[in-house]
């Protein structure tokens, strides 16, 4: 299991600024609005089900965990 600090230091959250990723190449930069599918309890194990809800340039998107990387 990862160190809970260091999974905290790599994975965005509400109000970071985020690069967003769509077929695999780098879509725009965001900023994190809600995360959807976050457990308090367990956020490691639960990470590959979240929904990150995104706005960019004007709309707000949702993505999946895996597509959202923390600037």
């Amino acid at each position: 299991m990862r160190d809970s600090a260091s999974f905290w230091d790599e994975t965005p959250r509400y109000g970071d600024l985020v690069w967003c990723k769509i077929s695999g190449s780098r879509y725009d930069l965001g900023i994190v609005v809600d995360i959807r599918g976050y457990n308090y309890w367990d956020p490691e194990k639960t990470f590959p089900k979240w929904k990150y809800k995104i706005w960019v340039n004007g709309s707000l998107i949702e993505f999946n965990s895996w597509k959202v990387t923390k600037v």
